[in-house]
């Protein structure tokens, strides 16, 4: 494997110099198609995205290029190099001369005793709290009836997804007057590594990312359907209307400012660790409340259009078209960047497959374009990730407890 790098490194250079044999640039060529073929530089891309990404990939690059050969952009040459060629240099100096980015074992000496490990994706798993404090766990128990809270029946269904219906009890039905039911609420939470959806006794469904906590009644009543979230969910509200035919409001909580919508999709990220809130719309509306005591014009009622995201960031909310992937793809499986930088990727990674991080010194916030499947384990997507300029491991600490701290350390 180190001849194959050497050699593709002294093409590189040969080509730069314009001293490449026709046979030796044939073997840069059929380096290229080989890219193409494999999993491992593109998995889960489409040939746009693909070609998206190469040509990102290419103008992020090229600096780099001059730096490492030797040569000045727009430098005389014998002839004409085509974009695709130079790609092939991009491409080449990103796994070759960047460092040798390969996976490698790591066997540390020290008291600590490492050990190299893999870490499994994440799966369906969460807790649910009833309003008496009971709590099931949700990954563990069969489907079927958990639960009767404050007249709603909660079932876990064939799939996994837990379920509120409606369920009248004797009381209610031979009562003379209304029964007038109180607010009572249950909360679900995802763990690090978890991932949940639920059907909101509206009918709303919520598809619940990793390490996030999501409190509701268990029956919406008056004229406004309040949640809280901590962490990020995936909402697609049900419309509903009052008898006299009025909108009823669906709002999400967050601790940072309040998401209002009648009927729509849309996803929101309020993960205590990030920097800032974002909420991105991808169809219908809704309208982005801070909460009082913010101190600029943001206090106002902001209304997103679909593929809008708003991020607040201090007291202040930007508004900008975006790619809604980016913010919803972990729903429907994958890790989606665009031009995501390397510390809100490790994040991700972080919660999806429960390691802590470690950052070496020197580590340089690239930015990162592509698509990983969320099925992968952590060294398969690591793999992807060092096409890059930073080298990953995994190690695994013992301590005394019934897990292993499992650690990601990176490296320039």
């Amino acid at each position: 494997m180190k001849e194959r790098q050497e050699r593709i490194v002294e093409l590189i250079t040969k080509f730069r110099n314009g001293t490449a044999l026709p046979e030796e640039i044939d073997e840069l060529e059929a380096w290229y198609a080989s890219f193409d073929s494999a999993d491992t530089y593109s998995a889960g891309l489409g040939e746009a995205e693909r070609k998206k990404l190469k040509d990102k990939s290419f103008h992020r690059t090229l600096a780099r290029i001059n730096r490492e050969l030797g040569h000045q952009t727009g430098a005389s040459h014998d002839r004409k190099i085509s974009l695709k060629t130079v790609i092939i240099v991009v491409l080449l100096l990103i796994t070759v001369a960047g460092g040798y980015h390969t996976w490698q074992t790591f066997t540390p000496v020290g008291d600590d005793k490492q050990v190299v490990v893999d870490a499994m994706p994440g799966g369906n798993k969460a807790t649910l709290m009833l309003s008496d404090g009971t709590e099931i766990y949700l990954d563990s128990v069969s489907s079927g009836y958990l639960a009767v809270e404050n007249g709603m029946r909660i079932t876990k269904s064939e799939d996994g997804q837990i379920l509120y219906e409606f369920q009248e009890s004797h009381e209610a039905r031979h009562a003379e007057q209304p029964v007038v039911q109180k607010v009572v609420y249950n909360t679900i939470t995802t763990p690090p590594g978890g991932q949940y959806t639920i059907v909101l006794p509206d009918g709303t469904r919520v598809w619940m990312n990793a390490s996030s906590t999501l409190r509701y009644p268990t029956r919406f009543s008056g004229g406004v359907r309040e949640v809280e979230l901590d962490g990020e969910a995936y909402f697609s509200v049900t419309s509903k209307h009052t008898k006299s035919s009025q909108k009823i409001p669906f709002v999400v909580i967050t601790p940072d400012y309040n998401v209002e919508v009648t009927g729509t999709e849309f996803n929101v990220n309020a993960y205590p660790d990030e920097a800032s809130v974002s909420t991105t719309l991808v169809s219908g509306s809704v309208d982005i409340v801070v909460k009082q005591g913010s101190e600029s014009f943001a206090a106002e009622r902001t209304t997103l259009e679909p593929h809008q995201q708003a991020t607040l960031r201090g007291s202040r909310v930007n508004i900008e078209q975006v790619d809604v992937m980016t913010a919803t793809g972990w729903k429907d499986g994958f890790f989606y960047f665009d031009n995501t930088d390397l510390y809100t990727l490790v994040r991700q990674l972080s919660r999806w497959y429960n390691v802590e991080v470690k950052y070496a010194r020197g580590i340089k916030n690239d930015v990162f374009f592509g698509k990983i499947p969320r099925k992968y384990t952590l060294a398969e997507a690591l793999k992807v990730l060092e096409l890059g300029d930073v080298r990953f491991r995994i190690v695994e600490y013992p301590v005394p407890s019934t897990d292993e701290r499992k650690l990601l350390i990176l490296e320039p």
